[in-house]
């Protein structure tokens, strides 16, 4: 709640129908890697192989003008957190 406080979530980038942050959200169904993303997105995603995946759509969709939070585990001893 505080961090949506602050930043004023618009889109929920991988969650469920149950824990979504916001009313727009994507599913597993929808796939969020494969979505454009818009707005002022939090990204919760999976710590699981497809970190890295997540971690450069976030960057992506930064660079087209989304403001993304994200929550991930600090890596530092993996390539995805240097590129």
């Amino acid at each position: 709640k505080p961090l949506d406080d602050e930043f004023g979530f618009t889109l929920d980038v991988c969650s469920t129908h149950e824990n979504a942050k916001c009313s727009n959200h994507f599913t597993l169904a929808e796939d969020g890697l494969k979505q454009p993303w818009s707005g002022v997105a939090w990204m919760n995603p999976p710590y699981g192989a497809q970190l890295a995946r997540w971690v450069k759509k976030c960057h992506d969709e930064a660079k087209r003008g989304v403001l993304v939070v994200g929550l991930i585990p600090v890596r530092s001893n993996t390539s995805y957190w240097h590129d």
